[in-house]
């Protein structure tokens, strides 16, 4: 796990209204849930399946035919390992929101003290 990861807040009305999500069946909604966590926690998971069908336990051949001809297009390569594009772009706009907090902090901070 890289460092302290944020909290994960979902819009459950946008996943829902995926087409992506609403073609899936409930075995790879579960697949697809599980790596969106670890996603979120790791930043990045692994792009070879077999490594994939660990993680949600299930055997290497049986996810692929199963879950993973269903859900991979969710998935972005980023360079070998593979990103949610909907994570990290809540991921940049929780940065973003952050980096406006502390800076407004510091300013009401820093008034305060002259």
């Amino acid at each position: 796990m890289i460092g302290r990861p944020s909290l994960l807040q979902i819009d459950p009305a946008r996943i829902l209204a995926s087409v992506r999500f609403q073609a899936m069946n409930l075995e790879q909604r579960g697949a697809f849930g599980t790596l969106a966590l670890y996603a979120w926690l790791e930043r990045v998971v692994s792009s070879d399946p077999s490594a994939l069908a660990v993680l949600v336990r299930m055997a290497p051949a049986e996810f692929e035919r199963r879950i993973w001809q269903h859900i991979g297009g969710c998935f972005a390569d980023d360079g070998g390992r593979l990103v949610l594009p909907e994570l990290e772009r809540l991921r940049e706009r929780q940065r973003s929101r952050s980096s406006v907090a502390r800076a407004a902090a510091f300013r009401r901070w820093k008034a305060a003290g002259e």
